[in-house]
């Protein structure tokens, strides 16, 4: 059965490069980087590599400030634990990915005030409620760059110049950022930002937190701060396989026509096949690879399934928030539970092909039309 993969936003497959890089490894760096012989120190000039290859994509100004996790939520927690060590208040916006929401939470929980800053319609930044003062008292702010869901690309250098003005620390959630918008931590002024190397072809289980020199760190086991916020072996293989992904993003702008025409083309057909569908989000800047459509009077769930039986994957919201319950970004972006229920995420990498989008829009127009005749016999 031809397939078509469109769930990027949830993981992507490894290239073929990466999965070299790893598979050498399996032979090679098998000496524990903390070892002091000489396959240890092979494993840990792997680890050095790949930091320094990181930072200079991310414009670091040293390799030191590349610490390894097991995830991007991993990491989101190490910076709110860093940046919450004397915050008395936490900023953070009613899209945010729900690692980032859950974060604010645990935080909120042990008694530190949240500040959940609104977004528009279309999904943008609303500052409005933010002024300077609020700032002055020690405050840890996080931001989504690039929306999980949407694909919106929050416009951050405001709220970055207040960050700096007032003191606040600034963490990025840039999980979905790299190879789409720009990611260099000095330009967006950031004091932490989280990666998520299975977001671009790299492999899962191993995360990435830059955090500024000055900025603060905790540690989970104390004395271990030479490598980073976290004890135990490193992931070699992983930290090898998300430097050799991220070497494949040297030159990422030059994908970005192919995807945004691929995924424009896709909303054309969608849009001239579904009476009433709409784009989420289309009055703002998006991620090129990203289209969330509302597919009226459809639930999301039912959608995604009868598309799977075609060979189409898509997602109805956020992978790692599945369960039923209605998306929180498009209900932060002022819609009611009918849209955030009936909305689907189309994501799309390099890897995408015109195929698979010409499948996707033949398959949604079927299962839409079977979705309605179940429904009206149900009726």
């Amino acid at each position: 059965m031809d397939e078509a993969y469109l769930d990027n936003n949830a993981t992507t497959k490894l290239l073929p490069e990466v999965k070299e890089a790893m598979v050498k490894g399996l032979d090679q760096w098998f000496g524990n980087p903390s070892s002091k012989h000489r396959p240890g120190a092979i494993s840990r000039r792997v680890i050095e590599d790949g930091r320094r290859t990181i930072a200079d994509f991310i414009g670091a100004a040293h390799s030191s400030e590349i610490l390894f996790t097991s995830s991007a939520t991993e990491s989101i927690t190490q910076a709110f634990q860093s940046g919450c060590l004397a915050a008395r208040q936490i900023v953070v916006t009613t899209s945010d990915h729900t690692a980032v929401l859950d974060a604010a939470a645990r935080h909120e929980a042990s008694g530190i005030r949240c500040i959940r800053l609104p977004v528009t319609r279309n999904g943008a930044l609303e500052l409005d409620g933010l002024v300077g003062d609020v700032l002055t008292t020690k405050t840890f702010v996080s931001v989504t760059l690039v929306n999980n869901e949407t694909g919106v690309v929050l416009e951050i250098s405001r709220l970055a110049a207040l960050c700096r003005r007032y003191g606040a620390l600034l963490h990025i959630d840039a999980a979905q950022a790299a190879g789409r918008v720009p990611i260099n931590v000095m330009e967006l002024d950031c004091d932490y930002m989280s990666l998520s190397p299975h977001k671009f072809h790299g492999p899962k289980g191993v995360g990435i937190l830059y955090a500024r020199h000055e900025a603060p760190r905790a540690s989970l086991i104390l004395g271990h701060q030479e490598f980073g916020l976290r004890g135990g072996t490193e992931n070699v293989l992983g930290i090898a396989g998300a430097a050799a992904a991220m070497e494949t993003l040297r030159e990422w702008r030059d994908d970005l026509p192919r995807i945004a025409e691929l995924r424009d083309r896709l909303e054309r057909g969608i849009l001239g096949a579904v009476p009433g569908a709409e784009v989420n989000g289309s009055g703002s800047r998006r991620a090129a690879n990203t289209s969330n459509i509302f597919l009226p009077r459809r639930d999301a769930a039912e959608i995604v399934a009868g598309l799977s039986r075609h060979g189409v994957y898509v997602s109805a919201g956020a992978a790692c928030s599945t369960g039923g319950a209605p998306s929180h970004v498009i209900r932060a972006m002022g819609y009611g539970a009918e849209r955030a229920n009936s909305s689907i995420r189309f994501s799309l990498s390099k890897l995408s092909t015109s195929r698979e989008i010409d499948m996707a829009i033949q398959s949604v127009a079927k299962v839409y039309d079977a979705t309605l005749a179940l429904a009206e016999q149900d009726s």
